[in-house]
C-alpha cells in the first residue's frame, strides 16, 4: 500500500508510514541526562514500531514523572548513537506497563 492510499483509510491520522522493527529490537533510554554528552541508560524498552518521525516503545515500571507529555529523553536504538527524543503520548496498558510515543 502506498502513502497516497494510506491517507484515504478512514480514521488514519498518521503523518508517516509505520515500520515493524527487527524481532527483539530494544531501545535504551536515559531519562535524566537530556542535553548532556554522557549517555547512561536507566531503562530498556521494546520497540513496537518505527516511522520517519518517531517510534512507539513498550515500557515496564518506568517512573511516572518521566512519562508526561513533552518529557525529553536520550534514546539509543541498537548500534545507533543516542539521540534526543520527546514524549508525544502515553497509554497505560496495565499498572506498570506503558506504551509511549516519542518523536
Amino acid at each position: 500500500m502506498n502513502k497516497d492510499n494510506l491517507s484515504k483509510i478512514p480514521g488514519n491520522m498518521r503523518r508517516h508510514i509505520r515500520f515493524l522493527p527487527d524481532l527483539g529490537t530494544v531501545a535504551l533510554v536515559d531519562l535524566k541526562n537530556f542535553g548532556n554528552s554522557k549517555f547512561y541508560p536507566t531503562l530498556a524498552a521494546l520497540v513496537v514500531n518505527e516511522s520517519h518521525s518517531g517510534a512507539c516503545l513498550l515500557l515496564s515500571g518506568a517512573p511516572g514523572d518521566h512519562l508526561k507529555d513533552s518529557a525529553r529523553w536520550l534514546v539509543q536504538f541498537g548500534q545507533l548513537n543516542p539521540m534526543e527524543a520527546e514524549v508525544c503520548w502515553v497509554k497505560e496498558l496495565d499498572v506498570d506497563v506503558q506504551k509511549v510515543g516519542i518523536e
